[in-house]
């Protein structure tokens, strides 16, 4: 039983931390990787939000 709540509390843990996305907004092309050796970094970021899975903006595009 003590070792259900363990891994219960383990796995609440672990979900919590890998239950966010960063949404950046950045100016430049929109189509990198057009060049023969990945993609170049020239643009700027322009504003950077973490969203959580319990904030409504998470389902939204």
């Amino acid at each position: 039983m003590q070792k259900n709540i363990y891994l219960a509390i383990l796995a609440a843990f672990l979900f919590a931390l890998c239950g966010c996305v960063n949404r950046t907004v950045s100016s430049g092309e929109q189509n990198r990787g057009s060049s023969a050796h990945g993609s170049k970094s020239s643009s700027k970021v322009i504003s950077e939000k973490r969203v959580w899975i319990w904030q409504k903006e998470f389902r939204n595009n």
